[in-house]
């Protein structure tokens, strides 16, 4: 049984608990005493462990580090912030544009 195909129905009880079945923690690696990170992903529920998610995280950098300057996805950012801020607040942006064409330098 591949790990796409492992299924499992658990109930949750009074206090709130769901017990993962044995066989989904050992196809995922879980081991007692892992500390596990929950989170809401496109209307589920994600369970994984710390380390997991920070080599995923790392394998996703590293295979798109050659294709984006992180220099530039953070000056991207930066301006398109800025951007709705000054569609946001327009008269904040006017008084900008006055101090940035009066300050000398």
């Amino acid at each position: 049984m591949s790990e796409e195909s492992l299924h499992a129905e658990v109930r949750l009880d009074a206090q709130g608990r769901v017990v993962i079945p044995a066989e989904l923690r050992r196809a995922l690696g879980f081991k007692p005493g892992d500390e596990l990170i929950m989170y809401i992903e496109d209307c589920a529920l994600v369970v994984d462990t710390a380390d997991n998610l920070v080599r995923r995280a790392q394998d996703e950098f590293i295979r798109t580090a050659g294709h984006i300057d992180p220099v530039d996805l953070l000056l991207e950012e930066r301006r398109a912030e800025a951007n709705r801020f000054d569609a946001e607040h327009p008269l904040a942006a006017a008084e900008s544009d006055t101090h940035r064409a009066t300050r000398p330098g």
